[in-house]
C-alpha cells in the first residue's frame, strides 16, 4: 500500500466563519470596555457600595466624613473607614468640612496595611452640590506640577 492512503484526512474546520466571528465578538467587546473606560463616573446615592466591599476597582461610597487634611478626608459609613484622595490644594480647593455626609465617586486601591484608599473622580454633599474633580482613570489634569497647568 502506498504512504498517502494510510493517512486519516484531516477535519476541515470553516476558518472564514471563524474569523469573522471572532473580529465581530472582538469589534463589540472593544466598543463596550471603550464606552465603560471613556464613560465619566458621576456620584450619586444609587448604587453605593459598604466601603468593606472594595478590591481595587472604580466604586461609589457614601458615609461621614471624619476626618480632613488638606484636600484628603476619611470618610466612614459604619462597615469601615476609607482614605479619599482628591486634587492637590494648589489644584483645587475642596470645601468639606468633619460630619458632612458624602457619596464620592473613584478608583478603590486596596493597602496592605490600614484602610484602602479611593482616588475620588467626583463628591456630592448633602445639599447636592457636586464637586467635579477628574473626569475617571488615567492620568488626572494636575499631572506634572502646578507649572504644566
Amino acid at each position: 500500500m502506498q504512504d498517502h492512503m494510510l493517512r486519516t484526512p484531516k477535519p476541515r474546520i470553516p476558518t472564514r466563519a471563524l474569523t469573522r466571528k471572532h473580529v465581530l465578538l472582538a469589534i463589540v467587546l472593544a466598543a463596550g470596555l471603550s464606552a465603560a473606560a471613556l464613560s465619566p463616573i458621576s456620584a450619586s446615592a444609587q448604587d453605593t457600595q459598604p466601603i468593606g466591599a472594595f478590591d481595587d476597582a472604580p466604586a461609589t461610597i457614601e458615609g461621614t466624613v471624619d476626618r480632613i487634611i488638606e484636600n484628603t478626608f476619611v470618610v466612614q459609613d459604619g462597615t469601615g473607614e476609607m482614605i479619599v484622595e482628591t486634587a492637590p490644594p494648589w489644584y483645587m480647593d475642596i470645601d468639606l468640612s468633619p460630619g458632612a455626609t458624602v457619596t464620592v465617586a473613584g478608583e478603590v486601591e486596596k493597602r496592605q496595611e490600614g484602610p484602602p484608599k479611593m482616588e475620588a473622580f467626583t463628591i456630592r454633599t448633602e445639599s447636592g452640590d457636586v464637586i467635579e474633580i477628574r473626569d475617571g482613570p488615567g492620568p488626572p489634569p494636575w499631572a506634572g506640577g502646578p507649572d504644566s497647568q
